[in-house]
């Protein structure tokens, strides 16, 4: 595979050749990975993969409902798949939800809350997330949520 992407973008790069060079993005190269239900035991159980040539970003993901956290998702992710997820948590295809429709409800103990948020920068990125806010599942507020914590120049046009 990595042959075959070299060859492409070598086709490109010629001189001459009409076909603009499209730059790959550079990948963030590792991230701390892992699917548990708390921190702590990602903490014991999670490690740092390399990420594949394609994925630029660390996604972190917290599932809870009434108040407690159910799973902890953290790895490496494609930008562009890591930012539409994020945009689930507060608006949905055809634009703004209504507040009570935010999937993303890191206040609430009473309804079921899923929250993304993608980053890089370094491996460990993902856990500096979670260890802000609420004992170490991240932000408790919709601005903590929707910070950019990635590189623009990682989002690509598709």
């Amino acid at each position: 595979m990595k042959l075959f992407v070299a060859i492409i973008a070598a086709s490109y790069a010629q001189e001459g050749s009409g076909s603009p060079l499209v730059p790959f993005p550079i990948p963030v190269g590792s991230c701390f990975t892992c699917n548990s239900m708390t921190l702590d035991e990602c903490n014991r159980n999670g490690r740092v993969e390399r990420c594949m040539d394609n994925e630029q970003v660390c996604e972190v993901e917290v599932r809870s409902r009434n108040g407690s956290v159910r799973e902890i998702i953290m790895g490496c992710k494609w930008a562009n798949a890591c930012q539409d997820n994020k945009v689930q948590n507060f608006a949905g295809p055809d634009g703004d939800r209504e507040f009570a429709e935010y999937q993303c409800k890191p206040w609430s103990l009473n309804k079921p809350s899923v929250c993304r948020q993608c980053c890089n920068g370094d491996k460990y990125c993902g856990l500096k997330v979670l260890r802000e806010g609420r004992n170490g599942y991240g932000p408790r507020t919709i601005r903590g949520w929707q910070e950019n914590l990635a590189e623009s120049e990682y989002l690509v046009e598709v």
